[in-house]
């Protein structure tokens, strides 16, 4: 139920890409591409069954966002009400969702309608729904609402991680990992053809305000593609203006993938218009279209093949190069593979494993899809009790020393090896 529940939230993300792309190039085919493309997002994709915490919130948050452009293409109180409960929603599931607020504020101001009384009424009705809200999912509100919220945010840029992350070759801290942390994941890990028609929508955005002024902010178009920017690049820069803990890959900033791909999608209408200008430029997009088009096939057959670990994608760097430099199974995903294997070759007693992790929890979370004889089997024991020693590679990138045991059983995606089983010598 809880998997379930899950998914059902990045679906919402799904159909919240879906009403922006369709209100924003008022096509709804064109919104069904964003959608598409959020969907064909390998890493996103196989998280959208697991991850409880980065993918409900990009679920609730591009639901609000969905909600802040219905409320402006018709301002009624009744959407207001519905946007301002939408708010809540994602504070709830995670504070930064307070962003919402100043964009909430700013678009709703920047339509120059004759009513501003209206538009500041409306404003009100939805920050209080907002606030109702956040009081009311959040149970760490309750005692203390103003007090708890503060304390809350003050966290925020500085929550407290004992670990490291395993970046570009080395172990960084949280509190000292460089500002190009989140781009880099970024760019590894999402399909090549939508970062560079995002690229494109961003260059078509700062093109057009160069040509028009200030003026096109008067643009009903103009006004969606400058909260599509700010919904980008954003919580980028503040998360590092503000050196904010990340760890995980760019997990915490999965919420502004939706900005992207619908950015790829104005990068291609930009695109398209340019072809219509000329004939080379025709034959020129034609042939962008098509290798666009080829590597986002690509992409699906890739899923396809990693499947159910669409969660150790890579996009653009080798299997050598993934290995030698970025995490790999931080999830635990694979443990579920090794357990079924040692369970399948020793069929009988107890199995005696360790696990060189923090904490076995995620061989323990594995497990429990199993029937109750089997997970009984299961045993966790220090290394020099145990028959076998299982790693999926998080903080380890180099070969594992003789000592550990004898290499008896490998798992591989696209050539990275993402788990191996050790045979611990008889004792």
């Amino acid at each position: 139920m809880r998997h379930l529940c899950i998914f059902g939230t990045f679906l919402l993300g799904v159909w919240g890409v879906y009403y922006i792309g369709r209100v924003r190039f008022r096509d709804w085919r064109l919104g069904l591409l964003a959608a598409l493309l959020l969907v064909l997002s390998p890493r996103l994709f196989a998280e959208a069954f697991f991850n409880g915490k980065d993918i409900m919130f990009l679920g609730v948050f591009t639901l609000a966002m969905a909600t802040l452009v219905r409320l402006t293409e018709r301002p009624t109180w009744q959407r207001a009400v519905l946007h301002g409960l939408a708010i809540g929603l994602a504070i709830d599931a995670r504070i930064l969702g307070s962003i919402l607020v100043p964009f909430t504020v700013v678009l709703v101001l920047l339509d120059d309608a004759p009513q501003r009384r209206h538009q500041l009424r409306l404003l009100g009705c939805c920050l209080v729904a907002a606030m109702v809200m956040t009081v009311v999912g959040w149970p760490y509100l309750w005692e203390n609402p103003l007090g708890h919220f503060v304390a809350a945010f003050r966290n925020l840029s500085h929550y407290p991680w004992s670990f490291t992350n395993f970046y570009l070759g080395h172990f960084h801290k949280v509190a000292d990992i460089p500002w190009h942390y989140g781009p880099v994941w970024i760019l590894v890990t999402t399909p090549l053809p939508y970062v560079v028609a995002a690229l494109g929508g961003l260059v078509t955005v700062a093109i057009h305000f160069i040509r028009r002024g200030w003026l096109a902010i008067q643009e009903r178009g103009v006004q969606l593609d400058s909260l599509l920017v700010g919904w980008l690049l954003g919580p980028l820069l503040l998360v590092i203006a503000l050196h904010s803990a990340l760890y995980d890959s760019w997990r915490h900033l999965y919420f502004v993938y939706p900005a992207l791909v619908l950015l790829a999608v104005r990068g291609a209408v930009g695109l398209a218009a340019i072809a219509r200008q000329s004939s080379s430029g025709r034959r020129v997009t034609i042939i962008l279209a098509l290798l666009a088009g080829l590597e986002t096939v690509h992409t699906a057959v890739r899923m396809v093949r990693l499947h159910p670990y669409q969660n150790l994608y890579f996009s653009c760097i080798s299997a050598p190069t993934a290995e030698r430099l970025f995490e790999r199974d931080y999830w635990g995903l694979t443990f579920r593979h090794g357990i079924e294997w040692m369970l399948q070759h020793q069929p009988t007693g107890p199995i005696r494993v360790y696990v060189r992790w923090p904490w076995y929890n995620p061989l323990y979370n594995n497990t429990l899809i199993l029937r109750p004889e089997q997970r009984q089997r299961i045993r966790y024991v220090p290394l020099a009790e145990a028959d076998y020693f299982i790693t999926a590679y998080r903080w380890h990138p180099q070969t594992y020393a003789d000592s550990m045991g004898t290499e008896i059983h490998t798992l591989h995606t696209e050539g990275i090896k993402v788990l191996s089983i050790f045979r611990q010598p008889s004792r």
